[in-house]
């Protein structure tokens, strides 16, 4: 994305803020990691959220073979890789603002939202606010691997209260961790401060009433998914007004991984590329 890219500003749909209730303004460049770059006028900017305690590295296997037209920017959260240093955010609407704040100057076009696990509620709160106080609208919402949000608080209530040994097991039923990374002590306990507060986030989640997402929705899953079955899925019809697609693909709670998952061919489809 070019400095000018970055500073062009359209005319808003609808209501625009410009505050941002949680300390200064945050950086698009801070909070989003470039993952695949696309030149042409016409382009659509995917901006993707990771699972729980995972970060923007989560897609860099997207980097070569996605379709022409396509840009890709990974979401680059406090208390991960580049800002290990920094503490995780452990409220929901802060992260949610911080967010809204960081992409506005890149939601000048024509884009989308994929949140896989956790990130799908993330992709799915954001696309709420930014039509709310930035009156921009994604052409389209993917969410993956996640329970719709009048029902994910059952995923979450709980986990961010479980001791180390506890939690590392949940992670480990969960196999989204590498084997060398849950058998590396040091990291890990780097890691789990950020894994819990990401599970504390929406350990008390309700969504706000209202508010609903008016874009095409498209819903992924793993057939052999025990955290969120395929028979779950179709409650995300609820979650907007616009059109849904269920596509369920080969793999666990983190088929996203498997070669044989096509993810990128399905955005490509949907986003109408090439």
């Amino acid at each position: 994305m070019t400095d000018e890219d970055l500073e062009a500003k359209r005319a808003p749909a609808g209501p625009r803020s410009t505050a941002v209730a949680y300390g200064p303004r945050p950086d698009f460049r801070t909070w989003f990691q470039p993952v695949r770059s696309s030149t042409g006028r016409d382009r659509i900017r995917l901006f993707c959220f990771a699972h729980a305690g995972g970060s923007a590295s989560t897609f860099r296997p997207w980097s070569a073979g996605g379709p022409d037209g396509l840009e890709i920017h990974a979401a680059r959260l406090p208390g991960r890789e580049s800002r290990i240093t920094e503490p995780p955010i452990t409220e929901l609407d802060e992260l949610i603002d911080r967010l809204t704040a960081a992409i506005e100057p890149a939601v000048t076009g024509r884009f989308a939202l994929f949140g896989h696990s956790m990130g799908a509620l993330v992709a799915w709160e954001l696309t709420r606010s930014l039509r709310r106080t930035l009156g921009a609208v994604p052409e389209h919402l993917f969410v993956s691997a996640s329970l719709a949000p009048s029902r994910a608080k059952r995923d979450y209530e709980g986990l961010a209260a479980l001791g180390d040994a506890q939690l590392l097991a949940r992670l480990r039923e969960m196999n989204g961790t590498p084997a060398e990374a849950m058998d590396n002590p040091e990291l890990m306990q780097l890691v789990l401060p950020t894994v819990r507060c990401d599970f504390g986030l929406f350990a008390d989640y309700r969504p706000a009433p209202g508010d609903v997402p008016d874009c095409p929705l498209t819903v992924l899953g793993g057939d052999r998914d025990t955290i969120v079955p395929p028979d779950a899925l179709a409650a995300w019809a609820e979650a907007t007004s616009g059109d849904v697609d269920i596509r369920v693909l080969a793999g666990d709670h983190f088929y996203l991984t498997d070669p044989r998952s096509d993810v990128l061919g399905i955005i490509r489809t949907r986003l109408g590329l090439r």
